[in-house]
């Protein structure tokens, strides 16, 4: 919640995260922690960043670490930085997305 600046909420008796223009629902884990979901189902979700830069600061401030920071994809005419949620599945941040054409 705190890393993506989304409101908590609930859906079905579960824990969700609404984020702009949508909702992340979370089903709890029983037993051992799974296995990271790279290569596997869900393996990647992105997010668009007003400010790519003030995102990497602050989540970094969290304590989170970020897989690649901020990096101009001038071949997609866009910034991201890659990180990776508990299970394993890659977060990217994107910044620029609105002027890709």
């Amino acid at each position: 919640m705190n890393v993506l600046g989304a409101e908590p909420s609930e859906r079905r008796n579960l824990p969700s995260a609404v984020v702009p223009g949508g909702r992340v629902d979370f089903l709890p884990v029983r037993g051992a922690a799974p296995r990271p979901s790279k290569g596997t189902a869900i393996d990647s979700i992105g997010f668009e960043a007003q400010s790519l830069d003030s995102f990497a600061r602050r989540v970094q401030g969290l304590g989170v670490t970020l897989e690649r920071r901020p990096a101009d994809g001038a071949s997609l005419g866009r910034a991201a930085a890659f990180l990776s949620d508990p299970a394993g599945a890659s977060i990217e941040i994107t910044d620029g997305l609105e002027d890709v054409q």
